[in-house]
C-alpha cells in the first residue's frame, strides 16, 4: 500500500497530513514537533471563503434575473468568479513572508522526494527535488482563474454556443495544472529553502510517517 501525504505552510511551520487517517497530522514548528492537529491560520480572503463565493451566489442572480440576456450573465459570472480567485492569488503572492515562502518551498521538496522514493530524505537528497508542485493550491487556484477567463473569452465570441465548450474548458484547465502549466506561478510563493526549513520539512514528515506506522500496526 502507497502512502500519499499532503501539507499545509503556515507562518512559522509546516502541517503535514495523513491520507489513510483523516484525523491524523503532524504540527512541525522549530525544532519542535507537535504530533497533534492545529488550526490552520489562513488569510482573511481564506477565512472568509466561503462567505465571498456565497456573495458571488447572490451577485449572480442578481445578475441573471436583471440582466436576463445569457451571455452577458455567463460573461459577468465568470468575471466575478475569476475575480475572486485573482484576489486570493495575489494575496497569497503579496502578503506572504519570505519564511513562509521557503517553507512553502521545502514542504514541496519533502512531499516531491517521497512520492518519488518513498523514504525519509536527507538533507542532500532533498536538494534534488523541485520546489514546485501540480498539487500546490495556488495551482489550484491558478486552474479557476484560466477557467474563467476562457469563458469569459470565449462567451464574446461563441454567445450561446459557449454551452458547449465549457465541459472541454473545464477538464483542459484541470489537464493543465496536471502538465505543471501553473507551475511558474509558484515562483511567486516560494523561496529557495535554508537547511533550517529544509530541517522542519523532514522531521515533520519523518513523525508523520512513524506515527501513522504505529497507528496501522495497532489495527
Amino acid at each position: 500500500m502507497r502512502r500519499t501525504y499532503h501539507a499545509q505552510t503556515e507562518p512559522d511551520g509546516i502541517i503535514f497530513y495523513s491520507e489513510l487517517i483523516p484525523d491524523l497530522s503532524v504540527y512541525a514548528k522549530g525544532p519542535k514537533i507537535d504530533v497533534s492537529s492545529k488550526e490552520t491560520e489562513n488569510s482573511f480572503l481564506e477565512r472568509n471563503y466561503e462567505v465571498i463565493v456565497s456573495i458571488f451566489a447572490i451577485v449572480s442572480l442578481i445578475v441573471i434575473i436583471g440582466l436576463r440576456n445569457f451571455c452577458d450573465t455567463i460573461r459577468i459570472i465568470a468575471f466575478f468568479y475569476g475575480t475572486i480567485h485573482l484576489m486570493v492569488l495575489l494575496d497569497a503572492i503579496l502578503n506572504v513572508s519570505s519564511q513562509t515562502k521557503r517553507l512553502h518551498a521545502a514542504e514541496h521538496m519533502v512531499l516531491n522526494a517521497w512520492q518519488k522514493t518513498s523514504s525519509i530524505p536527507s538533507i542532500d537528497d532533498i536538494r534534488k527535488f523541485s520546489k514546485l508542485s501540480p498539487n500546490c493550491g495556488i495551482c489550484y487556484v491558478s486552474t479557476r482563474i484560466f477557467f474563467a477567463m476562457s469563458i469569459f473569452i470565449l462567451t464574446s465570441l461563441l454567445g450561446i454556443y459557449i454551452l458547449f465548450f465549457i465541459p472541454f474548458l473545464y477538464v483542459s484547465s484541470h489537464l493543465l495544472r496536471v502538465l505543471h502549466f501553473f507551475n511558474w506561478i509558484e515562483y511567486g510563493v516560494t523561496k529557495n529553502p535554508t537547511n533550517k526549513e529544509l530541517e522542519i520539512a523532514i522531521a515533520g514528515l519523518k513523525a508523520l510517517v512513524e506515527k501513522e506506522t504505529e497507528m496501522l500496526d495497532s489495527i
